[in-house]
């Protein structure tokens, strides 16, 4: 796969990942996209619902 088919996806709106990895990559523009990292934080990095996985998991389902 060449080089131009994988666009890295970022975002200003999201804290920078803390590992070696993006927060996403689109492959194939407008056919696949791979996500990682996504949990339930907001955009300032603070923990959403802490102690409630259903408002991490709707957090982290609304930043994809």
């Amino acid at each position: 796969m060449a080089g131009s088919d994988r666009t890295v996806i970022t975002s200003s709106q999201a804290p920078q990942p803390l590992g070696a990895y993006s927060l996403g990559m689109s492959v194939r523009p407008g056919k696949l996209i791979y996500i990682a990292g996504q949990v339930g934080i907001d955009s300032n990095g603070t923990l959403v619902g802490r102690g409630d996985a259903a408002a991490q998991t709707r957090q982290a389902l609304e930043k994809i």
